[in-house]
């Protein structure tokens, strides 16, 4: 059995000095996942903060994957992961766990493949709720959960069309009315969504791991607190839930929502795990068996 700990969004801040002493981890754990947001803001005290932590899992030799988040984004976590030996900055980039530490395989292979935020600005690549062919808001400006729920099924059965090759940018455009210029957004969901599923169709289980969720779960609706009415759409990755259906990892890990949940496709084998705002997931996996459970890092200010 292979353990995997998760940590979710830990948004770590300078007067939060000294907590890479502090910080516990569930027993046995073979591998560690940051699914992005070790930090908070990307200063210097932070940064060194980040490494604090890090360099407790590297002493500790328990290979430690690290998923740039967008306070944490793909400079920085560059920044934080320099010079571990145990340490994997995962972005757009598959880790195999028996090429890190043979003692820690428990005799199976695993890979991670990681996809990370590269800017502070995350969220859906298309404007879909702006297309003619959808209206999912309410003559009072709120959203309309019905008609965005269909809207959704609607753009996830285009990016399936899309990644299978069955409809193109341009058609998506039309179908949903949208304006001619996101097609070039379709464009890069369809790269990224052909990159990720070569990286994870190997022969062996797989872990997707991303800061942001996947489009058209239960895991992707903003957090913002602001009261906005898109922070009830769906705001997650397209070219995720196009590599998911189509490539069927074992199991996708996330963050940034802040929203701690289960989820999967219908149809679809996967299982989808975010741990929440300052959460730590703890995954067993034993073949295609897969067992989890979430804490809180109580060894975190105000968490205990």
């Amino acid at each position: 059995m292979t353990t995997i700990t998760v940590l979710n969004d830990l948004h770590l801040k300078p007067a939060y000095d000294g907590v890479g002493s502090e910080l516990t981890l569930p027993p046995e754990t073979d591998l560690i996942v940051v699914v992005g947001d070790l930090l908070d803001t990307p200063n210097r005290e932070s940064v060194q903060l980040g490494r604090d932590v890090l360099e407790r899992f590297d002493r500790s030799h328990v290979p430690t994957v690290l998923i740039p988040g967008n306070h944490d984004p793909l400079d920085t976590c560059s920044e934080l992961a320099a010079d571990f030996d145990s340490v994997y900055l995962a972005h757009e980039r598959r880790v195999q766990l028996t090429d890190l530490t043979d003692d820690r395989s428990n005799g199976s292979e695993l890979s991670v493949v990681g996809v990370g935020c590269t800017q502070f600005d995350a969220g859906r690549e298309i404007p879909y709720e702006t297309g003619d062919a959808f209206d999912v808001y309410t003559e009072h400006g709120h959203v309309d959960e019905y008609r965005e729920g269909v809207a959704v099924d609607e753009v996830l059965a285009g990016v399936d069309d899309l990644v299978a090759g069955t409809r193109t940018p341009a058609e998506l455009c039309s179908d949903f009315g949208l304006d001619r210029r996101h097609r070039d957004g379709f464009d890069a969901i369809l790269r990224t969504a052909d990159s990720l599923i070569e990286l994870l169709r190997v022969d062996h289980p797989t872990v997707l791991a991303s800061h942001v969720p996947p489009f058209g779960t239960t895991l992707d609706v903003h957090h913002s607190a602001e009261g906005r009415a898109e922070d009830r759409l769906h705001n997650g990755w397209m070219a995720l839930s196009g590599a998911i259906r189509q490539a069927a990892p074992l199991v996708g890990v996330f963050g940034h929502s802040h929203i701690r949940g289960y989820d999967s496709f219908e149809d679809s084998e996967t299982h989808l795990l975010n741990g929440g705002f300052r959460g730590v997931t703890t995954i067993e996996l034993e073949g295609s068996g897969v067992g989890f459970s979430f804490h809180t890092a109580e060894w975190l200010p105000g968490e205990s």
